[in-house]
């Protein structure tokens, strides 16, 4: 019988141990599941901010690419106007800022006045 409460006694702290160990453990997991999710939060910001200023970044490219296309356009139609055959435009292609002829060939080449 002595040995019966012996071993009862023994079974009992064992398991007063165990249930200290689970609870030790079940908080040490819960604090680092906190801390963990804690991280995740914080990495889910910076993404945030990453993915909210790339957009912008995005947004300005595409409005500075869309700028370059209007001007490039314009570029384009006067450079049209300014190779036309029109009477307007070879006037204007020897116009004296144009700088294409020199001063002789200018004067040669303008219509007489009469």
């Amino acid at each position: 019988m002595a040995s019966l409460e012996a071993d009862l006694a023994r079974v009992r702290r064992s398991a007063e141990t165990l249930g200290r160990d689970l609870r030790t453990e079940r908080k040490r997991r819960e604090e680092e599941n906190g801390r963990r999710d804690a991280e995740r939060k914080v990495e889910r910001g910076r993404a945030r901010k990453e993915v909210e200023e790339t957009r912008r970044e995005l947004e300005t490219v595409l409005r500075e690419r869309k700028q370059v296309g209007t001007e490039l356009r314009l570029v384009h139609e006067r450079l049209d106007l300014l190779e036309g055959e029109s009477e307007r435009m070879d006037a204007l292609r020897q116009a004296p800022f144009a700088g294409v002829l020199e001063p002789a060939e200018r004067w040669a080449s303008a219509p007489l006045l009469s």
